[in-house]
């Protein structure tokens, strides 16, 4: 990860100045809380991430788009890391790799293919799996609006998990949708309807909500609330998680 950092701080001299949250913004959606979304970076820009999530997991990402039309990353998550306990790191870091087959035009959703394996929340190493699976192998399409309330978009996503044991394993579909406030933040509400977790822990799906705060052009704030709905079996009540961004240019 140290190397993929540098590379794209070598890249980014002479990119353009980029905001990271508000309406207007050049920096598409990569993921909207649990699911991939078909967005990519601006050419030559970083994008980091820190997660704090339930039972003391910590997590870093960092994204980078070194050429048009594509997007890597990698992740990598402890639990335990606040708290009580011996740190549980997840085996092998996220691994994230898009490539954006269709553009966006007024009439035409963005496409992008890609492979995901980082999911949300904290790893269970006993279990194998993510709180929340991630994408694995999926297809995403996006498509943006702009109305005299701000910027608008949806995002729907056709994806099979990886991580999870084989006879587990089932195609999913989620759906997001999210709308700019201001200047200032973003509002984000999403539908996973976890088909493809054959574990059925989930009644109908997960319905989630996020709010992203910019801190300035190129940090935002993002808190999640997962489960709103409390399907999941052993619910105790919403889910909480911070992310902390930053674009680097």
């Amino acid at each position: 990860m140290t190397l993929l950092c540098l590379l794209a701080l070598h890249v980014t001299a002479l990119s353009t100045p980029h905001t990271l949250v508000g309406g207007g913004t050049a920096v598409q959606t990569i993921t909207t809380i649990t699911i991939p979304a078909a967005g990519i970076l601006p050419r030559g820009t970083l994008l980091a991430r820190a997660g704090f999530f339930p039972e003391g997991t910590i997590s870093a990402e960092c994204f980078i788009s070194p050429l048009p039309r594509f997007l890597v990353g990698l992740s990598y998550s402890g639990q335990n890391i606040i708290g009580s306990g011996n740190p549980q790191w997840q085996p092998f870091p996220g691994v994230s790799l898009r490539f954006r087959a269709i553009e966006e035009t007024p009439w035409v959703p963005a496409l992008v293919f890609g492979i995901h394996t980082q999911g949300w929340g904290s790893y269970d190493r006993q279990q194998q799996r993510f709180t929340v699976p991630a994408g694995g192998l999926f297809a995403a399409a996006s498509k943006s609006y702009r109305w005299w309330l701000g910027d608008i978009a949806w995002h729907a996503v056709l994806s099979y998990p990886l991580e999870l044991p084989s006879h587990q394993r089932r195609p999913n579909v989620a759906i997001g949708w999210e709308h700019s406030l201001a200047r200032f933040g973003q509002l984000l509400v999403e539908y996973n309807t976890l088909w493809g977790d054959a574990t059925q822990k989930w009644r109908a799906g997960l319905l989630s909500l996020a709010l992203r705060i910019g801190l300035s052009p190129t940090t935002a704030l993002c808190a999640h609330l997962v489960d709103v709905l409390h399907h999941r079996e052993d619910s105790t009540g919403w889910t909480r998680a911070f992310i902390v961004e930053w674009l680097i240019q």
